[in-house]
């Protein structure tokens, strides 16, 4: 029973952390949405994405979902592959280079 509980009491941990995680940071949110834009209007997958970009399969995933702090050698990788600036990435300007209120 001990063994069993410890575990649940675990598994309660890393669920409200994750939870955490996600209210906390808003930033990861908002790259997350540009992100999804960019990826569904190009139509690219994900395999070349991280061909070109050296990023891999699954922290592109999870820069995606939001679920991973997006790196800044990544930012850049990422906004030259789709031909934007990181400061459109990250929601300081528009996709026509105006400032976004914040």
């Amino acid at each position: 029973f001990n063994n069993r509980m410890n575990g649940l009491v675990w598994e309660i941990a890393d669920f409200v952390r994750r939870a955490v995680v996600y209210v906390a940071d808003p930033f990861n949110a908002a790259v997350a949405a540009v992100l999804n834009d960019l990826y569904v209007a190009d139509g690219s997958q994900l395999t070349r994405i991280t061909k070109e970009t050296g990023i891999s399969k699954m922290s592109l995933g999870r820069y995606l979902s939001g679920d991973r702090h997006i790196r800044v050698v990544d930012l850049r990788k990422i906004a030259a592959y789709f031909g934007v600036s990181v400061a459109y990435l990250i929601g300081e300007v528009d996709e026509f280079g105006r400032a976004q209120d914040r």
